[in-house]
């Protein structure tokens, strides 16, 4: 397809899009496919106060008022329109490009470390652990001249058991030691096989991984635990053995779990390039108006007329657009700014009218300026755009996505405005995106989804509602584009990420490693999201809550500053500080990504919350002792917006239909 096509095909878009349905400006311009990449021009329609028609407005600019039609009479049937000529046949796609090969998986081998009766764990060529053999406790020493010695206390005994998770579908071992949380020890899956591409070279296997299995020795019935790596000798962790009798030996260490060998990726196959739809453009005149332009047909479906309008005043730029085919609604998907804003779908014939009276004869219309529209290249800058010469008057240009002035301010509409300014309620997340510049930054904080009420350790999971949850505020910010997460090392927060970025359709590890992996270009791992950021002396605490409250009650009292402040000043850091000094390390615009998700708790976002709504929002848990209508409710949290100048917007966001907890 020629420039002079895309470019006009572009405009017929647009001028669709604001005769059809009110639009905004998306958040984040992402990148377009290089095929269907067009004119920077942004427009938006808004209905009249009265009702009676649209306005409509491109680069923060009034450029015209479309009224509602009265009802017209009924006409006469219409005569059978005749036959349109055959479309020229699209032109063949192109071939996908060959698959990436796969690297290979790394392999994993155990060096015995007689030395220090252990072994070393070797990925890659590179130590990830040792496995120590657990020591004998030491004898207790005889009393001199007393009583005999009472009998050991028996060691920690551990027991380890195969296990299948029916969540994540892997099995291993479970290695539960005393009353100690039990650790899980997962085999590493088998890479998955390629699927076949055009011309694709098949990706290389992965290698595979180490596997462990529960065993007991036949002759001293000690447990442990067998490592097999690939073909080499296994390797046996025993358990460690009782003390002597005497004093209270000292227990035996455990032997530590061998980590995962790591899966080999396989090679992606190049995609079959998409049979491209064949479109002709034709100058034409209307007869009627006198008004001349451009006939585009493309394939079977109805023609569309781009006619020359008179001369506008020249718009801001605007995000880029696109458009891509869609063959299950014989018709396009557009997007701009890397959103999906609208469909454009060939229309079927209309049913023939009831004959009606014959209407009043029109008046004359206002004979218009013919204006023609041309394809340019500008010798000096390089630029492509429009050269567009209405009548005798001075032809204007219209260029291709020239950069934005750096010292003017993309302009936001009235309700994105008053959105970037609420203190006292909660706005859901999606309705964020629409009113971000497109030289900003954004982040979230929020709350993990749903778990059980007594799940409150950190290696407590998500509960079935908690799942959906996160899979569902996923698939609804899939338009967005990916994330950059942060979380803690509590498993129900990197649940909430995994499930998250499921939904989104996003590509992450896996939770072993978002656990093992402090930062990668994925994700972060970071305590600073705990409540504890807050706190300054962890032993003043229970004395800054309210007396026959939840320990909960500490967390809002102290950043409302209204009561007991002595117990709570002592126990807490400046909370207004706080949130400032979270932001200064985290969230400045030159460090931050372009848009990054942050799961965290609810003891953390409360006094979040608190301060940046400037004490507005009514979270005051210490008050209504044991209410949960004063809490925050799963996935609610805040939104940060950073500009170029690091000036910071924060807003109150909810994820689900009641940011408020309300039962527990």
């Amino acid at each position: 397809m020629n420039k002079s096509i895309l470019i006009v095909g572009a405009l017929a878009f647009l001028l669709f899009l604001g005769c059809s349905q009110e639009t905004t400006a998306p958040s984040k311009n992402e990148p377009n496919s290089t095929n269907n990449e067009m004119a920077n021009f942004s427009c938006k329609t808004e209905s009249l106060l009265d009702s009676s028609g649209i306005k409509i407005i491109c680069g923060g600019d009034s450029i015209g008022v479309v009224f509602n039609g009265s009802n017209g009479t009924k006409g006469t049937d219409g005569e059978d329109g005749q036959d349109g000529e055959d479309g020229i046949n699209g032109t063949n796609g192109i071939d996908g490009t060959n698959g990436v090969d796969g690297k290979d998986g790394t392999s994993c081998s155990i060096i015995p470390l007689e030395s220090i009766d252990a072994h070393k764990l070797m990925c890659g060529g590179d130590s990830v652990g040792i496995l120590y053999n657990g020591t004998n406790g030491i004898d207790g020493k005889d009393g001199t001249n007393g009583a005999d010695g009472k009998d050991g206390v028996d060691g920690t005994g551990c027991t380890s058991t195969e296990v299948t998770s029916e969540y994540l579908g892997k099995t291993g071992i479970l290695v539960q030691c005393g009353d100690n949380e039990p650790v899980y020890i997962w085999n590493g899956k088998d890479g998955i096989d390629g699927v076949d591409g055009t011309n694709g070279v098949d990706g290389v296997d992965g290698t595979d991984g180490c596997t462990s299995t529960a065993v007991i020795e036949d002759i001293t019935g000690i447990s442990g635990v067998r490592v097999q790596c690939g073909d080499e000798e296994p390797t046996y962790v025993w358990d460690g053995a009782d003390g002597a009798d005497g004093i209270n030996g000292t227990n035996g260490v455990d032997g530590k779990d061998g980590v995962d060998g790591i899966n080999g990726t396989n090679g992606i196959d190049g995609k079959d390039g998409l049979d491209g739809t064949g479109c002709t453009s034709t100058a034409v005149t209307d007869e009627l108006t006198g008004k001349s332009g451009v006939r585009v047909q493309c394939g079977d479906g109805e023609p569309v007329y781009v006619w020359n309008g008179m001369d506008g005043e020249d718009g801001a730029d605007g995000v880029s657009c696109y458009v891509q085919e869609n063959a299950d609604l014989s018709g396009f998907d557009v997007y701009c700014g890397g959103l999906k804003v609208g469909t454009l779908q060939n229309g079927q014939d209309g049913i023939n009218g009831v004959d009606g009276t014959n209407g009043t004869d029109g008046k004359n219309g206002v004979d218009g300026t013919g204006c023609t529209s041309t394809a340019v290249i500008d010798s000096v800058t390089g630029k492509s755009g429009v050269r567009v010469q209405c009548g005798e008057d001075e032809p204007t240009y219209i260029w291709d996505g020239a950069d934005g002035v750096t010292n003017k301010v993309e302009e936001l509409s009235e309700q994105c405005l008053a959105i970037r300014a609420i203190k006292n309620d909660f706005i859901p997340i999606t309705d964020i995106f629409p009113c971000v510049r497109s030289n900003e930054k954004l982040a979230f904080i929020i709350r993990h989804a749903a778990r059980d009420r007594d799940a409150s350790g950190s290696l407590a999971s998500l509960n079935s509602e908690g799942r959906s949850q996160s899979l569902e505020l996923g698939e609804r910010l899939s338009a967005t584009g990916d994330f950059f997460y942060m979380h803690t090392h509590y498993y129900r927060n990197m649940e909430t990420v995994m499930l998250m970025a499921q939904g989104k359709g996003q590509t992450i590890p896996d939770s072993a490693s978002l656990y093992s992996v402090i930062e990668d270009e994925y994700h972060l791992q970071t305590q600073d999201l705990l409540e504890s950021w807050f706190v300054k002396d962890e032993t003043k605490v229970d004395a800054c809550k309210s007396p026959q409250s939840w320990g909960w009650s500490a967390y809002s009292k102290f950043a409302y500053e209204e009561e007991n402040l002595t117990a709570c000043q002592a126990a807490f850091y400046d909370v207004d500080d706080r949130v400032q000094d979270f932001i200064a390390k985290y969230f400045t615009y030159e460090q931050m990504h372009d848009m990054t998700m942050a799961i965290s708790h609810d003891q953390f976002v409360v006094p979040f919350l608190v301060s940046i709504s400037d004490r507005q929002l009514d979270l005051r848990f210490h008050n209504h002792e044991n209410d949960f209508n004063y809490w925050i409710n799963y996935l609610t949290g805040v939104a940060i917006i950073v500009d170029p100048d690091n000036q910071v917007t924060i807003i109150p966001v909810k994820s689900l239909d009641d940011a408020y907890l309300r039962v527990y």
